[in-house]
């Protein structure tokens, strides 16, 4: 089974692999980028239109940055507690709208502050930034194509 917080493990289905299987930025491809069974859910919450799930995942959009920017800035200033809480809320997020790797990773996050410290966490934060740019624009390949 593929360790979900392996980059090489878990990337864009939407990049074009390259004769060595590799997309463009050195990935394997792989589906679990975004989790189509949750999306699936939330788009059939209103079968007749895509309004809602529209809204979801631009709200996801939007936000996201913003909470790795809180991330950052608790790593940055060494605080665990404050890391516990900003990775939590984006673990929330992304977990609810169906971006596993982007959780994982944010689990991984908070689990540092859980142990009270923060170290480590530039390594994951820097992982965490290409799985969200990874996530956006397979969301945005979503709303354009569709799930099927």
């Amino acid at each position: 089974m593929a360790d979900a917080n392996d980059p090489d493990a878990n990337a864009a289905d939407s990049n074009d692999p390259d004769e060595g299987g590799r997309d463009a930025g050195g990935h394997q491809p792989d589906q679990n980028v975004l989790d189509h069974d949750r999306l699936r859910v939330l788009h059939d919450l209103t079968p007749d239109s895509t309004a809602l799930f529209d809204r979801f995942v631009a709200s996801f959009i939007d936000t996201a940055p913003v909470s790795v920017e809180r991330v950052r800035a608790a790593v940055v200033s060494d605080d665990a507690e404050a890391l516990v809480g900003s990775a939590h809320q984006l673990k929330g997020s992304a977990l609810n709208l169906g971006v596993p790797i982007v959780g994982a990773l944010c689990l991984d996050l908070e689990l540092l502050g859980d142990e009270g410290h923060t170290r480590g966490a530039d390594v994951l934060l820097t992982r965490l930034d290409v799985e969200l740019e990874r996530a956006i624009a397979a969301l945005r390949e979503v709303q354009a194509v569709g799930l099927d």
